[in-house]
């Protein structure tokens, strides 16, 4: 058993040593493929966000008397409804109205509002192909957001955590792995196709193929006018 996978193991290495330009080829192809587009077709995309936290009115120290588990646990549901304000046509429309270049549906493609998980922080993030409107949408949603939210439920206080900044490296294309993503498709298929070639190879070259596939001795060969024996079966 171990004796016939040892030998299946050589005849695959002997297999892919033989055609091992076309893995090579093919491999650097689809690498260097995967690099210009990357590179210098897919548009980058860079990401600006805004945390918000929202607590109770004038809650300034966690005391008993003041902040208690119930408040917490209030709050921390309030993100939810105060989220899907952040992502109203009212905000969404404001902000596009102050910002131009841009409509309600481009903002609203642009934006991600989402509360962090077990906390009152809201957070929104905004992704463009521009840094620095990427910051601006970002800073200019959440003053509407603000002026609407405490318009139509005031019922905590709104503070910002983290302003907008603009960002200084893209979070898309993620270039280190795309290129090696395609190193590893491109030495995948190249190694597919060249067992692909070797299955279909009907041609039988060497005496110890003779002997392996028809398992009869070789008595005498005859060379070609290239000066190689070629036996077809």
């Amino acid at each position: 058993m171990n004796e016939e996978m040892e030998i299946d193991l050589l005849e695959m290495g002997h297999i892919i040593l033989k055609r091992k330009w076309i893995i090579i080829y093919v491999t650097l192809f689809s690498t260097m493929i995967s690099a210009l587009i990357s590179f210098f077709v897919i548009k980058p995309v860079y990401e600006s966000k805004v945390s918000i936290v929202i607590g109770k009115e004038e809650a300034r120290i966690f005391y008993e008397d003041k902040y208690t588990n119930g408040d917490v646990t209030m709050y921390q549901k309030l993100v939810k409804t105060y989220a899907e304000i952040a992502q109203s046509n009212t905000v969404l429309q404001k902000t596009a109205d102050n910002l131009d270049g841009y409509t309600m549906k481009d903002i609203r493609s642009f934006i991600t509002v989402s509360p962090k998980a077990n906390t009152e922080i809201l957070e929104i993030k905004v992704k463009n192909n521009n840094r620095t409107d990427a910051m601006l949408i970002a800073n200019e949603l959440t003053r509407n957001f603000t002026v609407e939210a405490n318009r139509v439920l005031p019922a905590g206080e709104l503070n910002i955590l983290d302003k907008a900044a603009i960002p200084d490296v893209p979070v898309s294309p993620n270039r280190k792995l795309n290129i090696a993503i395609a190193f590893l498709l491109g030495a995948m298929i190249s190694i597919g196709i060249v067992f692909l070639l070797e299955y279909m190879d009907t041609k039988v070259r060497t005496e110890e193929e003779i002997e392996k596939y028809l398992d009869i001795p070789v008595l005498v060969s005859i060379p070609n006018q290239n000066g190689m024996v070629v036996w077809e079966k």
